[in-house]
């Protein structure tokens, strides 16, 4: 492997950890969102499909159905205003990093090719 798996390897044990941390400490809930996993699994199946790969239909459909077959729990969503200033945080950090994890995986993609 050169360098730059190992970069990406660091980066995603670092998020593993981070993520185990709040986790250990309450800042998140470790409840299922199976409404998440119902609109996952819509986005699975036809990318899944259009790039032929069997697992990614497969797993997008099990997503679908267990998102389905648990529709009561969805309950309300709630907005990012009313949401507590620490929860706030917490998913601006998410989606910066994730952002970040996107554009460092497509500039790696343009230099690759």
């Amino acid at each position: 492997m050169n360098y730059l798996s190992y970069g990406v390897i660091g980066a995603l044990l670092i998020l593993l950890i981070v993520f185990i941390y709040l986790l250990t400490r309450g800042k998140i809930s470790n409840t299922a969102d199976y409404r998440g996993m119902f609109v996952l699994g819509i986005v699975f199946v036809p990318v899944g499909i259009a790039m032929n790969i069997p697992a990614f239909w497969a797993l997008g459909a099990i997503y679908v159905i267990l998102g389905l077959a648990n529709k009561k729990k969805w309950g309300e969503r709630t907005k990012f205003s009313e949401l507590p200033p620490e929860e706030r945080k917490i998913k601006i950090a998410t989606t910066i990093i994730l952002a970040l994890l996107v554009l460092f995986g497509l500039i790696v993609y343009l230099l690759v090719r």
